[in-house]
Parts: C-alpha cells; structure tokens; sequence
C-alpha cells in the first residue's frame, strides 16, 4: 500500500468552510462532550455558519488552518468515501481506493493525505491507457525508430505477465509506475474534480508517494474526530467577542 500526500495552496476559507458546514454540524451532534466552541455551534443552528465565518474573519492564519485541518478531518469520512465513489468512475482511478484521508499542517504548510491507498495493480495493467504510457516508455529504450516501437507495443502485456507471475513485486512496479508526472498530473486532477464538486475551493499543487510497511498504519491528525485544542479555543472565543461587538 501506500500514501499518497497532496500540497495545498491558495484556500478559499470562506467557500471550504461554507461546503463543509452541514456535515461538521451532523457530525458535532454526535460528540458525546463537545467544547465550548462546538456547543455554541449548535445552540446557533441556522446562524452557525454565519457567526463562523464572521469569526474566521478574526483568526490569524495560522488558526483557520488549524480549524479547517479540524472541519476536515470531522468531515474525512464522508470525503473518503465520495472520493473513492468518484474513482470508480474512472478509467484509471477506478484501480485505486484509499482507506482514509485527512488534512494537515507541515513545514509550514497544509497537505491532503489520502493513507492506505489499495491498488489493483492487474486491472491497472488491463487499462489501454496505461499499457500506451509503458510501451511509449519502452519504446524510448529500445531506440530502434518505428521498428522499436512496434516491440515496445507489447511492454505492457510484458509486465501483467511479470506482476502476476511474482506479485510480491508489484508494488515495486506500482511506485515506479506512480512517480510518472502524467500519472500524478493525472491522480491530482482527479482529487481537485472532488473537491470542486463538493463545493471546497483550494489549489492541489505536488503530488507525493511513500510505500507503507503495514496495513492499517493510523497516522497523525487521522482521528476522524473534531479536536480544538486549548490554544484554537481560547483564539476562537477572543474572534467570537469581537465579533458580537461588531454586530452590537
């Protein structure tokens, strides 16, 4: 398996915040004993968006990516599942499917995490298009002009043979076919189709694979829980005052 770590830049807060809105507040319900801040969402109900975003209009911009790092991954189970629901749909991505994604904070930055990606590395092998990129490769290795590229036409039937004969190196083959740009161009456009589609503004910029060493590995900020932490809080209710002094 592997994970697949997307960069992100350039996010519409507002717009991101809006879309995710009623699912948070679903999910909010169900905590047992939420905090302050997420009882006060909903004691608004119909106003908590509007009060939410006149708070995040208060926050530095270190907090309203704390809190939508949050909002996400509250809402990451649901986006897991549309996102492989969207996969399915097409040519390529339907050979993939996540076990969970997440947002977060590093190196100063904000990354879409999608953890425990299961390749079907044969039906991969099956698609006309992948079979067209490996032979294209080939093609620039045998370097004999259009008779070489004739023999390269069978690369791809090559190695389905050469996978399914020794599956323990296919996901050997499956990184090395994953690192190509046209792939990962590809993977990333796949992932801003279901962004855009669920209403989340935000630019998906390089796309990064790691081979994991265990199935199931839980990796950090992956709780599928809601967690303010006491610094997030305190800055909330100091945006939350100002905002009800400016509507006074």
């Amino acid at each position: 398996m592997f994970d697949i770590s997307i960069t992100v830049e350039n996010i519409n807060f507002e717009k991101t915040i809006s879309a995710l809105m009623p699912g948070i507040l679903q999910k909010c319900r169900k905590i047992s004993k939420p905090n302050l801040v997420l009882r006060m969402l909903l004691e608004m109900e119909d106003d908590a968006l509007t009060v939410l975003l006149g708070i995040m209009q208060r926050l530095s911009e270190d907090a309203k990516v704390e809190l939508l790092c949050q909002l996400m991954n509250g809402y990451g189970e649901v986006l897991t599942e549309k996102f492989n629901e969207y996969l399915k749909k097409d040519a390529l991505g339907r050979n993939f499917r996540f076990q969970s994604i997440y947002m977060r904070k590093r190196n100063n930055g904000v990354e879409l995490v999608g953890c425990g990606v299961q390749i079907d590395y044969m039906a991969l092998l099956d698609e006309e298009e992948v079979r067209e990129k490996i032979s294209d490769k080939a093609a620039d290795f045998v370097g004999f002009g259009k008779f070489g590229k004739i023999l390269a036409r069978q690369a791809g039937n090559v190695l389905k043979t050469a996978v399914g004969a020794a599956p323990e190196e296919a996901e050997k083959f499956g990184l090395k076919l994953l690192q190509r740009e046209d792939i990962k161009e590809r993977l990333l456009k796949l992932a801003q189709d279901v962004l855009e589609q669920k209403g989340m503004e935000m630019e998906l910029k390089s796309l990064f694979l790691e081979q994991t060493e265990e199935e199931g590995i839980i990796l950090e900020n992956n709780s599928g829980t809601i967690e303010i932490s006491p610094e997030l809080e305190l800055e909330l209710i100091k945006a939350l005052a100002g905002y009800v002094r400016s509507v006074l």
